[in-house]
């Protein structure tokens, strides 16, 4: 009786161990991490947009490990629904696309086959993604999403996906690396508000984001031991402020590094003092004698229209250049607001010049007189244009802007005639 008490005791303390653990655990006799994760349920539905992201990099597990996982595989296998398209995203120092895929109409005429069906292009996007490998040093996350953001934005349909595979460690891209000491015990909220004044947030708008393999390193980086959770909830709110939902899926499997050719710079864990964040630098008159872009990636409108999808974004990017406009008198701005397409059009040239006013708009409701703002819309005929992007390629989004510059330099007597 005794002896079954033992028994029972030992069991129930494994129980809670697995249900308690969610971070990767290392193995003291092998020079690569090992894991243990909980298995949860992972909810299925169709997919018309699915975006890849392969963290192919040495400070990661083998992405095969995670892709060969049954939850995964059911996952995709849910998501591989007649003409849904997919791409593939590298991330390393340099994330680029480097595939697409198109599931093509299927002609199966009962569940069993339809199911066959999903199975055999599952195992399709399956084998591109785990051929994905590194192409640069280092690890820029926040570009690899924002990429990804980007190609499903442009898709005009409902359940969008991105499933991010990989350790997430990232070691590049200034206030959003690993490197930066104390990033793991700065305040997630703080560090998202540093990324939309400075730089740009995914586009994530109605995308669900899973992530599996999310802090899993292998040596020569460390493991990240209790800091799983921080890590965790910096991209839970990282996504969920760009308009995302966070999902993460757990697995079971031993450690092997993923295979790359290019170095990954070692993170230390943990750090013990938070970030402090240094003011921008202030906004000078010469600043404005070049043009100036702000891009769709800072501030976005919603698709066909003047009005900001997130007015209280526009808001922190523009409110310093309301600010040194206050306290410059003299100084007079020029707005030129770009569509993308190759081809102009009055409802194009409408629109560019629309949403150049509603920026001038905010500028005079943070304090800025009215008549110090000039604004034009140039369509898709802009100096600055590149042609080539189409209007439905996450790269048309260069050249969808709104363009500042003084109106008093001599760039700006160039377009200056054109406004009635």
């Amino acid at each position: 009786m005794k002896k079954t008490q033992q028994r029972l005791l030992i069991i129930l303390v494994t129980l809670l161990i697995l249900v308690t653990s969610t971070a990767c655990k290392e193995d003291s006799d092998s020079p690569l991490s090992s894991f243990s994760f909980i298995r949860e349920p992972v909810d299925m539905g169709p997919a018309n947009a699915i975006a890849i992201v392969v963290q192919a990099t040495e400070n990661s597990a083998d992405p095969e490990l995670f892709l060969r996982q049954k939850d995964i595989i059911d996952l995709i296998s849910s998501w591989a629904t007649p003409e849904s398209s997919c791409v593939f995203i590298s991330v390393s120092g340099e994330s680029i696309v480097v595939d697409t895929f198109n599931v093509p109409e299927s002609d199966a005429v009962d569940d069993n086959q339809v199911a066959d069906d999903r199975a055999y292009w599952a195992n399709k996007i399956i084998d591109i993604a785990s051929e994905i490998t590194a192409n640069a040093n280092e690890v820029d996350t926040l570009t690899a999403l924002i990429k990804a953001g980007n190609w499903l934005r442009d898709k005009n349909n409902e359940n969008k996906y991105i499933l991010y595979i990989g350790s997430g460690i990232a070691t590049q891209n200034e206030l959003f690396t690993f490197t930066n000491p104390g990033l793991i015990s700065t305040e997630p909220k703080q560090i998202i508000d540093q990324l939309n004044t400075r730089y740009s947030l995914p586009y994530l708008d109605g995308v669900t984001v899973w992530f599996a393999g999310l802090g899993c390193t292998v040596r020569p980086q460390e493991p990240v031991g209790t800091n799983m959770n921080s890590i965790r909830k910096l991209y839970e709110t990282l996504v969920i402020h760009s308009g995302g939902n966070f999902k993460q899926i757990y697995a079971e499997l031993g450690g092997k590094s993923a295979q790359s050719d290019f170095s990954v710079t070692p993170v230390s864990f943990p750090s013990e003092l938070p970030l402090v964040f240094m003011p921008s630098e202030p906004i000078r008159a010469e600043a404005f004698t070049k043009p100036q872009m702000i891009t769709e990636e800072q501030v976005r409108f919603i698709g066909d229209s003047a009005d900001y999808v997130d007015e209280a974004a526009a808001l922190t990017v523009l409110s310093p250049i309301a600010d040194y406009m206050i306290a410059t008198p003299s100084f007079n701005l020029l707005l030129i607001g770009t569509t993308a397409g190759d081809e102009n059009s009055q409802v194009s040239q409408r629109l560019s010049e629309d949403r150049a006013n509603t920026v001038k708009n905010t500028l005079v409701s943070l304090g800025v007189p009215s008549d110090r703002i000039y604004t034009l819309g140039l369509g898709s005929v802009d100096p600055w244009h590149i042609y080539g992007l189409g209007t439905t390629s996450s790269e048309a989004a260069q050249n969808r802007k709104v363009v500042l510059i003084s109106a008093d330099s001599p760039d700006a007597s160039t377009f200056m005639h054109n406004i009635r």
